[in-house]
């Protein structure tokens, strides 16, 4: 799973995910996480009220 797939992973309808890899092998890893995150429903970002 990665940034690649994550929204279809989500529109399947998954709960959870492991992206473990999809942080730690991407040339941005900062960059992936935030995309995964963008695309996860009901996570409330970092800084936010």
């Amino acid at each position: 799973m990665d940034t690649s797939n994550i929204e279809e992973v989500v529109a399947a309808g998954a709960e959870r995910v492991v992206v473990v890899r999809a942080i730690t092998d991407s040339d941005d890893p900062a960059g992936s996480a935030r995309r995964l995150r963008a695309a996860l429903p009901g996570i409330v970002p970092p800084g936010a009220p």
